[in-house]
């Protein structure tokens, strides 16, 4: 549309030259909200752990809309400085390129934001993913005491058979082994999704740090929740929560620990002995077992996976090998998403080529009398 308003000799005229990179309002208004969103992401630095995830949108968005604003008052300096080389190597065309680049710079910034979208994008999911794969990694490796797992691959939902636990129990080698399912309860009206577990022995292979009781000193009606789910809820350290099961009975509990992080065990802990009750059989998806000192570890491995084998229930992984099972599935989930940006990259340089094909449907009349004076078609098509 603003093509089309270009008058036949506008080019040639002052009409045409653009004056945004000498707004003194865009250059306030620009730098005052590139350099704020700066100051709340450096902030991050700082030990203050609040509101992390808030200030960092907040703080990515602003430096994000700031430049957006400034970039055309950066254009003219920036587009000399890189235009110097090409100017160097390429001579007069060279010079007229990079004059033609600081001549408008709101039409340059423009042309360069199609581009800096597509790479804010690509950087956000791979700084994402990154941070994934190293929570993971942080969480198996500060939080699991023991040597292997057991994770339920199967999308049936059937989970692992409690005969098998009894039969891996009397493999030589294994001194503690913790079974998890995953249930969904209302605490005191607001659902809750659990870890079901023996508090006893989870607290055996899991180090979960945090306030109160530890996860093994846990009685049967004590809950163990996670600080974030504590906040959001409003619970501390012996707070009465009213747990409502999916067959509509009733438990009076208590909060007995509040732990840090969620990876591994998710919002709380409940023991299999109150919620067993209330389901007619639970569905157990991870299992971690611990081995007696001194005992080899592949060689246990070998006599589980045997077992694990006979009913079906997947591979049976050491600790480093389930924390690179766990980012292998990150990464397939990166590479669609991958695939997706690859295309919204090929619509950005569309954009640039729809940017530059109309700067040129603008300089008609200006390539033509370049042309009349002498200038090559291939020196033309260097400028451009």
């Amino acid at each position: 549309i603003r093509a089309s308003r270009v008058k036949p000799l506008a080019a040639l005229r002052d009409v045409s030259v653009d004056r945004s990179s000498t707004s003194r309002i865009r250059f306030w208004l620009g730098l005052i909200v590139m350099l704020l969103g700066l100051g709340i992401v450096t902030s991050l630095l700082l030990p203050d752990t609040t509101l992390v995830l808030q200030r960092t949108a907040v703080g990515a968005a602003l430096t994000f809309i700031g430049y957006l604003i400034f970039a055309p008052i950066a254009a003219r300096p920036v587009g000399r400085v890189l235009g110097a080389p090409i100017g160097w190597f390429r001579g007069v065309s060279g010079r007229m390129a990079a004059r033609n680049a600081v001549r408008n710079p709101k039409r340059t910034a423009n042309t360069s934001a199609a581009l800096l979208v597509g790479v804010c994008v690509v950087t956000l999911f791979t700084i994402f993913a990154a941070s994934i794969k190293t929570s993971i990694d942080v969480s198996v490796a500060g939080s699991f005491k023991g040597e292997l797992v057991m994770s339920s691959q199967s999308f049936n939902g059937s989970g692992f058979s409690p005969q098998m636990f009894a039969e891996i129990a009397k493999v030589p080698g294994v001194q503690t082994q913790a079974s998890l399912a995953r249930g969904t309860v209302l605490a005191n009206n607001k659902q809750l999704n659990v870890t079901v577990s023996e508090p006893k022995q989870l607290g055996q292979l899991l180090e979960l740090p945090g306030t109160g009781e530890p996860v093994s000193s846990l009685t049967p009606r004590q809950l163990a929740v996670s600080r974030d789910t504590a906040d959001q809820n409003g619970l501390n350290i012996d707070s009465k929560v009213v747990v409502a099961f999916a067959d509509g009975s009733l438990e009076n509990m208590t909060v007995g620990s509040i732990y840090d992080g969620e990876e591994f065990v998710g919002s709380a802990i409940i023991s299999t002995a109150i919620y067993a009750k209330h389901v007619k059989q639970l569905s157990y998806n991870t299992l971690l077992i611990g081995l007696t000192p001194g005992a080899s570890e592949s060689a246990v491995q070998q006599q589980i996976q045997v077992v694990a084998d006979k009913y079906g229930a997947g591979q049976v992984e050491t600790r480093d090998q389930f924390v690179q099972s766990a980012a292998g599935q990150i990464d397939q989930l990166l590479n669609i998403v991958y695939v997706l940006l690859i295309l919204a990259i090929i619509i950005a340089l569309m954009g640039i080529a729809n940017t530059l094909s109309l700067s040129i449907h603008e300089r008609t009349r200006e390539l033509g009398l370049l042309r009349a004076v002498g200038q090559t078609r291939s020196q033309a098509r260097s400028m451009v």
